[in-house]
């Protein structure tokens, strides 16, 4: 059954995912201190508006869940791991469905969207199954992971010019 998931999207994580843009639901800015107090601003009052929906109760390794950013906004799927961390999935069902389709529905997929990535038991699963869908997510892990640490001041500007493709 489909039930209210309280959130917390407060720590560093979530802020980072939402404020780099991911979902769409404020402007990307390449690092922290490019965003103006504004957007963080703004945004805490979106956050204020979420609602979401649990959807797999069953899961023991995350949280998959159905965030509709407000009323009037398409529902995005977010997945929380057991680190309590949030990361931006899908920016609609149909878009997840796919994701779980190309990913043979293997436990632990999700954690491909996430920083630590896939366990070695799930990329053995996909060696087997799918070795190009595995290949696909390691790079994306590798550039989401480039990309986080450019957000948070990690690496040199000069470094992050270089690795953040234009769009």
């Amino acid at each position: 059954s489909i039930k209210p998931t309280p959130l917390n999207l407060a720590e560093d994580e979530a802020w980072a995912e939402l404020l780099m843009g991911q979902g769409g639901l404020v402007d990307a800015r390449e690092t922290l201190e490019s965003t103006p107090e504004g957007v963080i601003a703004g945004a805490k009052k979106l956050r204020q508006g979420f609602r979401a929906f649990d959807l797999d109760d069953e899961c023991t390794w995350g949280r998959v869940v159905l965030l509709y950013p407000s009323t009037t906004a398409q529902p995005q799927v977010w997945f929380q791991d057991l680190g309590r961390k949030w990361f931006f999935v899908s920016k609609c069902y149909l878009d997840y469905f796919r994701l779980l389709i190309m990913h043979l529905g293997l436990p632990n997929w999700h954690y491909a969207f996430t920083e630590v990535g896939l366990d070695n038991g799930t990329k053995q699963w996909f060696r087997f199954l799918t070795v190009e869908r595995l290949t696909i997510d390691m790079d994306n892990l590798a550039l989401s992971h480039e990309r986080r640490q450019i957000f948070k001041g990690h690496l040199p500007s000069n470094r992050a010019r270089e690795a953040v493709p234009d769009a």
